[in-house]
C-alpha cells in the first residue's frame, strides 16, 4: 500500500522541493496551495516522473 502525503503550500519553493523528493520515493501526493499556476507545474512534473 502506497503512503499518501498531503502537502500544503505545495506551490512554494520548499513545497516543490518536498514534492520532488516524495515523487522519487513513489508516494502518492495530495497537493494544496492558493497559487494555482506553480501547483499545476508541480503536478505536471509528477506525471513525468
Amino acid at each position: 500500500m502506497k503512503a499518501v502525503v498531503l502537502i500544503t503550500g505545495a506551490a512554494g519553493g520548499i513545497g516543490q522541493a518536498i514534492c520532488a523528493q516524495l515523487i522519487q520515493r513513489a508516494m502518492q501526493l495530495v497537493l494544496a496551495d492558493i497559487d494555482e499556476k506553480p501547483l499545476v507545474y508541480c503536478r505536471n512534473g509528477a506525471k513525468r516522473a
